[in-house]
């Protein structure tokens, strides 16, 4: 598709290639440019960003469970506030 077809097309366009999820190409003076969605049509968890939250190293948490407190832990000063 060239550049001025897109121009005359631009939202019919971008309608089919948010509907189908497929890349268009466009030529102009000798370039081609890809139009593609930001997303990836399909599974939303192929849509998800990866994001680093594990805060420390990741192998510490094998061996971790939730029961696991400091001894200094009391559960009074928990429960009522720490008052």
């Amino acid at each position: 598709m060239t550049a001025t077809d897109l121009r005359k097309n631009l939202f019919k366009i971008l309608d089919q290639i948010e509907k189908t999820g497929e890349s268009v190409r466009v030529k102009r003076k000798g370039s081609e440019f890809i139009l593609r969605p930001s997303y990836q049509k399909g599974s939303k968890l192929k849509n998800l960003r990866r994001e680093g939250i594990v805060n420390g190293e990741s192998d510490e948490l094998v061996d971790f469970k939730v029961w696991d407190v400091e001894a200094s832990w009391d559960r009074a000063d928990f429960l009522d506030g720490g008052n």
